[in-house]
């Protein structure tokens, strides 16, 4: 930690120059340019946030979609199945292709839905971080072993 403090130091101090009146001034380097350390994370982290909103948000509205087409589904087939007036039913043709095409919808919406849960930053890192930890966990099992094997 000290050395990493001198290490700063030490970079200010190069980043300065010595000017005609003897004033110091920062050197205009790439380095003066990026960002200190821990602003990407922070900023990364801010963007996945936003990201995450704007996901959650797009899920919402899908999922609104979806209950509004199942609503619609169900309403057409409890017409459906409705006992019809007339003394010999009749096949609609038109609500069968309706109710086909929802199902349809329906089915896309459902994966898409899967598709963009799995692709979230938030679940990608947490599968990251399982399977870094699986790793550990590992890694102790073999190392415990080696030792029970002595005893």
């Amino acid at each position: 930690m000290e050395n990493y403090k001198a290490l700063q130091d030490l970079k200010e101090f190069e980043s300065l120059n010595l000017s005609s009146d003897f004033s110091l001034h920062k050197k205009t380097t790439k380095m003066a340019q990026l960002p200190a350390l821990g602003t990407p994370m922070q900023v990364t982290i801010k963007e996945k946030i936003v990201e995450d909103e704007a996901t959650k948000q797009k899920n919402k509205q899908l999922e609104a979609e979806l209950s509004e087409m199942k609503e619609k589904l169900a309403n057409i087939k409890v017409q459906e199945e409705k006992p019809q007036v007339d003394a010999e039913p009749k096949a609609n043709p038109l609500t069968a292709k309706i109710v086909e095409s929802l199902q349809v919808k329906v089915a896309e919406m459902q994966c898409e839905m899967d598709k963009k849960l799995k692709e979230s930053s938030a679940v990608t890192s947490m599968k990251q971080i399982i399977k870094d930890k699986n790793a550990k966990i590992n890694e102790l099992r073999e190392k415990l072993a080696k030792y029970e094997g002595d005893d």
